[in-house]
């Protein structure tokens, strides 16, 4: 019998195969920025090692994930900074990472 967590990861990674199936068909770039709260960094790791064996993006937000003030006080949204903190993040990505439009990927007559 397989254990829950087991379970999960397997739905999990079944369903993000599937995305990255779509994205390739639409000729799309599939980024995972998954949001894993500290007591499940081993699940935050095996979806990097997943992302990597098959060539998806991945935005890795454990350090977001382990300062307390970016979320609410008994609460696990969010808070004012945690969005702040999640779009810089994220914009430092795209920065660094920049996704090319369809103008861009044409080839040129020359």
């Amino acid at each position: 019998q397989i254990d829950t967590k087991r379970r999960n990861l397997i739905y999990t990674l079944r369903g993000v195969d599937h995305m990255k199936k779509v994205c390739d068909q639409m000729g799309s770039r599939l980024v995972m920025a998954p949001i894993v709260f500290n007591q499940h960094a081993d699940l935050n790791d095996s979806l990097r090692n997943y992302a990597s064996e098959r060539k998806i993006d991945f935005i890795d937000l454990k350090e977001l994930m382990l300062v307390r003030e970016n979320f609410l006080p008994n609460d696990l949204h969010f808070s004012p900074e945690g969005h702040r903190n999640l779009a810089e993040l994220l914009n430092n990505w795209l920065k660094q990472n920049p996704i090319k439009t369809e103008e861009e990927t044409k080839p040129l007559d020359l």
